[in-house]
């Protein structure tokens, strides 16, 4: 079960004003309600939620009662995509991989694993390749780059959900 934490602002500063919230899972008419909440905060968590999609919709309620227009948003709780392409920059005995997602999500990371033999089964990554460490790229430097040869990085998306498939 995972948190999410959602956080609003207002235009201008009203008395008496609160929020309705509503949170909704899945898409269209498959959207089921999992919680609602009014509050006189600015954000609010919400707990205990599984993996998925959710749309968050929140409006303001003045004293009277009278509700503005919803401000609506969506997010995925899931692991992250796999990298959509890897750009490869050769330097002086050195070899920069920088990762790309078909979407920027800055909760990610990357896991650079290298290897100096092509590996046919990806799912030997880990046992058959060199770890190298998560970071948004990663330059692999030694005097064992020789100009000449081919090198594999093998490169999986990372979040705090989980990882994707690796990119190779």
């Amino acid at each position: 079960m995972y948190l999410a934490q959602a956080k609003w602002d207002t235009p201008r500063v009203v008395k008496g004003v609160r929020f309705s919230l509503r949170l909704t899972s899945g898409k269209g008419t498959d959207a089921r309600l999992v919680t609602t909440a009014i509050t006189a905060d600015t954000e609010h968590r919400f707990s205990g939620l599984p993996l998925g999609e959710y749309t968050l919709t929140v409006r303001a309620i003045n004293s009277y009662g009278q509700q503005g227009e919803p401000a609506t948003t969506t997010f995925r709780i899931a692991a992250p995509a796999a990298p959509s392409r890897i750009e490869l920059t050769p330097g002086y005995f050195q070899i920069t991989a920088t990762p790309h997602l078909a979407v920027y999500d800055p909760t990610v990371q990357f896991e650079f694993w290298f290897s100096e033999k092509r590996i046919a089964d990806i799912r030997q990554v880990e046992t058959a390749a060199r770890y190298l460490g998560s970071a948004l790229y990663w330059i692999a430097a030694s005097i064992n780059i020789k100009p000449g040869h081919d090198y594999y990085f093998y490169i999986r998306s990372v979040n705090t959900v989980g990882k994707s498939a690796f990119a190779s």
